[in-house]
């Protein structure tokens, strides 16, 4: 099977026709680069005033020379599966950018469309999939599909909208630990309020799950020792504080400890801008005030549960 690249089209923001076609259509004819294939990924950039990254799609078929279409290409090609990202990225965004700066396409975005290296080849995949997720963080599912290289080409119109469900049911039942500074209660009820909404996920959080005469700290105990993901809640004012959310995050730590490689057992979430203790630093974690955190939070858990069904779990 082919490698599947990741490529850049161009929209021509004067062209009104186009950007009612992307607007309107999940599959559309475009021009391409020749070297595209079908189960590539495809950016569009539309050109000034907009200077973004706007839309995603999957190659639904491989580059062909054009016979009667009205484009300018000499090629083209069917796209697929269309994404509009929530919030495009910039000209600008690239260029602030501490690695992509130094690409040229963000330097001179003419002259991408006939490139022969796609992004994974030019090096900047990585970085622009981790300025990508911030602004999205639901192309997650998207971007482990196609990093997975399944055979079959990209992925079929239904599965493409599950994946993008913000609240799907979880693969499995998912026991889940709320651990948290009492500092931050407020925003923690907010979390657990939404996380209750959840299908299948089995949330522990103390004010809601202790009964009176409880020994609350074997109780506590108990429950990270039982979960499948401990969710530990930063702030500011956390990470100042001493308190039994410390011993809670020891508790998780060495569980995490027992897992096999490449896999974890701790989500750390940011409640506000703060920084990530060193020794959670391992672990990913989702930033809940920024646009799309819970999300990130959500498809944490989801990526858990989908190990645990594989290995098993029902």
């Amino acid at each position: 099977m082919t490698k599947q690249r990741i490529w850049i089209f161009v929209a021509d923001s004067r062209n009104r026709q186009d950007l009612r076609d992307l607007d309107h259509f999940d599959g559309i004819l475009w021009g391409s680069n020749p070297n595209t294939r079908k189960g590539d990924l495809v950016l569009i950039y539309r050109t000034s005033p907009f200077k973004d990254l706007a839309y995603l799609f999957t190659a639904t078929s491989d580059a062909r020379p054009k016979t009667n279409e009205k484009v300018d290409m000499k090629y083209v090609i069917d796209l697929g599966n269309k994404v509009r990202l929530k919030k495009p990225i910039t000209l600008d965004d690239l260029r602030k950018h501490k690695r992509l700066r130094k690409w040229t396409f963000a330097r001179t975005p003419q002259g991408i469309m006939m490139r022969r290296k796609d992004l994974i080849e030019e090096g900047i995949w990585k970085s622009l999939k981790s300025l990508l997720l911030k602004q999205d963080a639901s192309l997650l599912r998207v971007f482990e599909h196609f990093e997975s290289g399944r055979e079959g080409g990209p992925l079929d119109p239904n599965d493409w909208k599950t994946f993008r469900t913000k609240r799907r049911p979880l693969p499995c039942q998912l026991r889940v630990f709320l651990s948290y500074s009492h500092t931050d209660l407020p925003e923690v009820l907010v979390l657990y309020s939404k996380l209750k909404r959840e299908k299948s996920v089995n949330l522990w959080f103390d004010k809601k799950s202790l009964a009176p005469a409880d020994d609350w700290k074997f109780e506590i105990a108990r429950a990270i020792n039982a979960s499948d993901m401990v969710i530990i809640c930063l702030s500011a004012n956390s990470l100042k504080r001493r308190g039994y959310s410390l011993k809670e995050i020891k508790w998780a730590l060495e569980k995490a400890d027992q897992q096999p490689e490449n896999s974890t057992t701790i989500l750390p979430v940011k409640l506000e801008p703060c920084n990530v203790p060193k020794r959670l630093a391992r672990a990913q974690y989702a930033e809940l005030f920024r646009r799309g955190g819970y999300s990130e939070l959500v498809i944490g858990l989801w990526k858990q549960a989908k190990l645990l069904k594989e290995n098993g779990r029902t």
